[in-house]
C-alpha cells in the first residue's frame, strides 16, 4: 500500500508493500470546515457564551491585553485581531490603549519574521505588541498564591491590564485535557517559577491526558489562576481534526465559553481503536505542529495510549526547526529512561525536564522510531531514540522486534486526537 502522511507543508509519501490494511485512527465522518472563517469569528462575538457582548463589557478608556498564541500553535489570529479591533472600536477604545501579549509560556520570544507572520504588518504598526518572558523578572508581577500553594507571577502589561482578552485554539491537549482558555495565563503569560510549580507533579498527571478536565489536577489549577487574574473575555477556535480550517468559533465567558468549545472539539476528535496496537505509526499533523521535536512529542502522547507496553511507535515528523529547547540534554545525560523520570520527580520540571520526561516516558515503555531528515542515527541514539530514513526501514525494524504480522495503527494527524479503547458507541 502508500502512505500518504502529514509532513512539514507537505506528505511524506511511500510505498510500503509490508504493511498490509492497517487500523486507521481517525475521527469518524468528515465534519465540514466554516467556508469563511471571518464570517464564523464575527458571528461567535455577536452571540457569547456566558457573557455580553465584548464591546459591552469594556470601557472606553480601559487599557486592553489581548493574549494570543506564539508560531508554535495554529491559530487564526489575525483575524481574531482585526475582529476583537473592531469591537473594541465600536466601545470607544483607541488604539494606543491596547497591547498584543504573544503568551509564550516558557517558549523563546516570537521573531520580528514570525510576528509578520502572525499577524500582518498593519496590525503590527496599529498595536503595542509584547513578548511575553517568563525569565525577565522585572516583567512580571506578583498577583499571590493559588489555593495549591501555587505562586502567580504574571506579566505585568496583562496584570496591569483593565480588561483582558484571551484568544487560542481548543485542542485536545496532553497534560491539561485541551488546550487554551484558562491555559492562556497559565503557563501562557506566567513567570518560571510558576511554570515550574504548575508543570512539575502532582499538577502535572503521571499519563497522557488528552480529553480529562473534571478532576484533572492540571486543568483545575490553571483554571484557578485564570479566575484569580481575571479574563474577561475568550475567543477561541476550534480546528477541524481532519486537516485544514475552523470546525467552530466560541466567544464568551472564560470558563463556561471554553466548555462549550471543549464539548464541540471531544465530538469531533474522540477516536476509538479497537485493539492496543503491537505497532503505531504517527504523526503530528504537519506544520506547525511538527515545526520541531519538541512539539512532536505531543504525538508520541497519543500514540502511548493506543500501543502496548513493548510495542513499537513509529513518529514521523520534518522537525525542520530541530530540537528547540534544551530537554536533549537530560535524555543524553542519563543511562536509562527511568533515570531521567526520577530526577523529574525529585527535581521537578524545569525548561528542558518536562519534556524530557515525556520522552523518557515513552520510551521506558515502548522502541520509539523517528522518521525524519532532520536528525542522524548516533545523536537519536543517545537519546533513546532510533532514526530510520524511510517507513520501509522503520517497518523492516520495527518487524525485526514484533515478529511479520504485528497488529498496526495509522494515525495521521495524531496532535488532534482524543483516542478511546472500543468501539463508537459502546
Amino acid at each position: 500500500m502508500i502512505l500518504r502522511l502529514p509532513y512539514g507543508d507537505g506528505w511524506w509519501e511511500e510505498e510500503v508493500p509490508a504493511l498490509d490494511d492497517p487500523f486507521v485512527l481517525a475521527p469518524p465522518g468528515q465534519p465540514q470546515s466554516r467556508p469563511d472563517e471571518a464570517q464564523a469569528i464575527r458571528r461567535a462575538l455577536e452571540n457569547p457564551v456566558g457573557s455580553l457582548r465584548l464591546r459591552e463589557r469594556v470601557r472606553p478608556d480601559a487599557t486592553v491585553a489581548i493574549l494570543v498564541n506564539d508560531a508554535t500553535r495554529p491559530s487564526p489570529t489575525r483575524l481574531f485581531l482585526e475582529a476583537i479591533g473592531r469591537e473594541l472600536a465600536m466601545a470607544g477604545v483607541p488604539p494606543e490603549n491596547v497591547s498584543i501579549v504573544v503568551a509564550t509560556g516558557a517558549h523563546r520570544p516570537s521573531t520580528r519574521e514570525e510576528l509578520a507572520t502572525m499577524l500582518g504588518e498593519p496590525l503590527l504598526a496599529r498595536f503595542r505588541v509584547v513578548n511575553h518572558d517568563a525569565r525577565d523578572p522585572s516583567t512580571l508581577v506578583y498577583c499571590g498564591e493559588t489555593e495549591r500553594g501555587l505562586p502567580l507571577w504574571i506579566n505585568r502589561t496583562v496584570a496591569e491590564a483593565g480588561c483582558r482578552i484571551a484568544t487560542g485554539t481548543i485542542a485536545p491537549h496532553h497534560s491539561a485535557g485541551y488546550s487554551a482558555g484558562r491555559k492562556m495565563i497559565l503557563p501562557g503569560v506566567a513567570g518560571e517559577h510558576s511554570i515550574r510549580q504548575y508543570h512539575s507533579f502532582p499538577i502535572q498527571p503521571p499519563r497522557p491526558a488528552h480529553g480529562w478536565l473534571e478532576g484533572n489536577p492540571a486543568h483545575e489549577a490553571a483554571l484557578e489562576a485564570a479566575r484569580r487574574i481575571g479574563v474577561d473575555f475568550i475567543l477561541h477556535a476550534i480546528p477541524n481534526p481532519h486537516g485544514s480550517g475552523l470546525l467552530d468559533v466560541v466567544a464568551g465567558d472564560l470558563a463556561t465559553a471554553h466548555l462549550a468549545g471543549c464539548r464541540i472539539c471531544e465530538r469531533a476528535c474522540r477516536a476509538f481503536f479497537p485493539f492496543r496496537a503491537d505497532l503505531t505509526l504517527c504523526t503530528p499533523g504537519g506544520y506547525p505542529r511538527d515545526i520541531n521535536l519538541h512539539q512532536s512529542q505531543k504525538a508520541l502522547s497519543v500514540a502511548e495510549l493506543v500501543t502496548r507496553p513493548g510495542g513499537v511507535i513509529t513518529l514521523v515528523a520534518e522537525c525542520r526547526a530541530g530540537i528547540d529547547g534544551n530537554f536533549a540534554g537530560w535524555l543524553l545525560a542519563a543511562r536509562t529512561p527511568q533515570d531521567v523520570i526520577e530526577m523529574y520527580r525529585r527535581e521537578g520540571w524545569s525548561e528542558s525536564s518536562g519534556k524530557a520526561m515525556m520522552f523518557a516516558r515513552a520510551v521506558s515503555r515502548h522502541t520509539v522510531i523517528l522518521v525524519t531528515e532532520a536528525f542522524d542515527a548516533p545523536y537519536l541514539n543517545r537519546m533513546f531514540l532510533q532514526h530510520a530514513g524511510t517507513l520501509n526501514e522503520a517497518l523492516l525494524r520495527a518487524r525485526e522486534i514484533l515478529g511479520s504480522d504485528p497488529k498496526t495503527i495509522v494515525i495521521p494527524r495524531a496532535s488532534g486526537l482524543i483516542p478511546l479503547p472500543g468501539e463508537p458507541g459502546a
